[in-house]
């Protein structure tokens, strides 16, 4: 009995030192063995709930795990196809790092709300997925290997029974309606909106004033600007028409209607000596008229002050 039970010990001690002797072999030549014991990575896909209701949103998940040595996690790609559900949001990708495994995680939102292979009978539906594909290139060989993965068959129920379609009732909850989304923003588009409607309007402008009578326009802006005058402007106006012809008949009058306009603005000194003009003998020359002129604008341009 105890020489049985020395040879087996003899054998365990033979092989636990031709183990160790092997693992030192492969130490010394600088090879290492993969973490993962079945493959240098592993690839599990599914989608949950299995079971769902019509229009419920659905998450898909595929896990990687891999020996970073071996196999970069940048060269990861995943081609998945979740038909008839499509992927509704933005995918989140999670790493997380333990010694030399590397696990990837990829979660999809899904949602399937059209009709035809969306929508289930009062039986209920089953929809069969395609298969995940994951690529990876492996560090020693350098050539890109693909893994297929399948995904569980799903099984999809109406929300509606019997008595819904004998009594339809409004069923739609606003609370959970989801905030409206836009390819463009409105107010952006509002803006730009106006911002051409503003540019085509000073065209046509810009095309339609060679058409505009300029010399009316002049003759209508110069009329409003005769009527917004005082009186004394329009005195003065007066008298300056009148020097061009040179006809004391009209100048004496003239010059004596200006006299009375400056004695209404209490500048008697003008309003005297434009008087004096006025009835002087000779006639005044157009040199002294235009001198009283320019007082007179300056009276003009002080009250506007």
């Amino acid at each position: 009995m105890r020489r049985r039970l020395a040879w087996g010990l003899v054998v365990l001690l033979v092989g636990a030192a031709t183990v160790a002797a092997i693992a030192l072999l492969r130490d010394d030549r600088g090879v290492k063995g993969p973490v993962l014991q079945t493959d240098l990575i592993a690839v599990r896909a599914d989608v949950l709930p299995h079971e769902h209701l019509y229009g419920d949103r659905l998450t898909a998940h595929v896990d990687v795990l891999l020996d970073h040595n071996f196999i970069k996690p940048e060269s990861i790609q995943v081609v998945e196809s979740f038909a008839p559900f499509r992927v509704d949001g933005k995918v989140r990708r999670e790493r997380s790092d333990l010694g030399e495994t590397t696990h990837l995680r990829y979660s999809y939102p899904l949602a399937c709300l059209r009709g035809g292979p969306c929508l289930p009978d009062q039986e209920g539906g089953r929809y069969e997925l395609p298969e995940v594909r994951v690529s990876y290139v492996v560090t020693e060989i350098g050539d890109r290997q693909t893994t297929r993965v399948a995904l569980p068959v799903l099984s999809g129920s109406s929300r509606l029974v019997g008595a819904n379609l004998n009594a339809p009732a409004f069923r739609a909850d606003p609370r959970q309606v989801p905030a409206p989304s836009y390819r463009v923003s409105p107010t952006a588009l509002a803006v730009g909106a106006l911002s051409l409607a503003g540019l085509l309007v000073l065209a046509a402008l810009a095309l339609l004033v060679p058409l505009v009578p300029l010399g009316f326009v002049q003759r209508r802006l110069a009329a409003r600007r005769a009527r917004r005058r005082t009186d004394l402007e329009r005195a003065l106006a007066h008298l300056r028409a009148t020097v061009p012809e040179g006809e004391s008949g009209e100048v004496r009058p003239a010059l004596e209607r200006l006299a009375s306009e400056l004695g209404r603005v209490e500048s008697d000194e003008l309003a005297v000596h434009s008087r004096r003009l006025a009835w002087s003998e000779p006639p005044p020359v157009e040199d002294e008229i235009g001198g009283l002129s320019d007082d007179v604008d300056r009276v003009i341009a002080e009250g506007r002050k």
